[in-house]
């Protein structure tokens, strides 16, 4: 479950670029600025076939632990669980990326670490002068951790419309909007405008010691007056 609250009053428009969530991926909405959306990309095109890691929970366990990642930090904190990170996986919503094989020689380059790839989508939804912001979210086991940032979703291989079907779910899922009424023209209108691109490599603090890569996409929805009754 999550907590949702609306933020008043949003950035105005010469300050659109102001960070609005408390981890290092700023989200920035640049108005001023038309910025081609790259071509769609699929998680499962990276992947073929069924990883080995994947055919248990345990297995995934290992092969963390003799990448170098210390497993025994998911779960505890603001850490989500290793049973998180192996459903993400089995979704596809993310993918890992290994390594290149450690060599003996000692001119060789140090070698890469294993790194989880992710594709998420930070949504500025907007109603007038506010904007949706996720102040807190509670795991099943009933720790809380705090949130404040934007309507954010994974993009996934279901998602074969791309970002708008992406955005799509996240509402649906999110705020219990029916899928009918978001296709319809006159609740929400999406801004390709406003839209940004950026590829970061961070620390994650959901998997510590676990290093990913976001290929993040920011976008902005604005609530119509007319879909408030949707």
């Amino acid at each position: 479950p999550v907590s949702l609250t609306l933020s008043s009053p949003a950035p105005s428009a010469g300050n659109l670029c102001t960070p609005v969530c408390h981890r290092s991926v700023a989200i920035f909405c640049d108005v001023c600025v038309t910025m081609p959306v790259p071509a769609e990309t699929s998680l499962t095109s990276e992947k073929s076939a069924m990883p080995f890691y994947l055919s248990s929970e345990q297995a995934l366990q290992e092969y963390l632990e003799s990448s170098g990642v210390d497993t025994r930090k998911f779960g505890k904190g603001n850490a989500k669980p290793l049973a998180w990170l192996y459903q993400e996986l089995q979704e596809g919503t993310c993918y890992l990326e290994s390594p290149h094989p450690v060599s003996s020689s000692p001119t060789s380059p140090t070698p890469r670490r294993l790194l989880r790839v992710v594709e998420p989508i930070f949504i500025r939804l907007r109603f007038r002068s506010r904007v949706l912001v996720q102040d807190k979210q509670q795991f099943p086991d009933g720790r809380f951790r705090v949130r404040n940032m934007l309507l954010a979703e994974k993009k996934e291989p279901r998602d074969s419309g791309g970002l708008l079907s992406t955005i799509h779910r996240a509402i649906n899922e999110e705020l219990g909007v029916s899928l009918e009424d978001l296709h319809r023209e006159d609740v929400m209108q999406y801004r390709p405008d406003t839209y940004h691109f950026e590829i970061e490599h961070i620390d994650s603090p959901s998997y510590p010691g676990l290093a990913s890569a976001y290929r993040t996409h920011h976008v902005q929805v604005d609530i119509l007056e007319t879909g408030l009754d949707a």
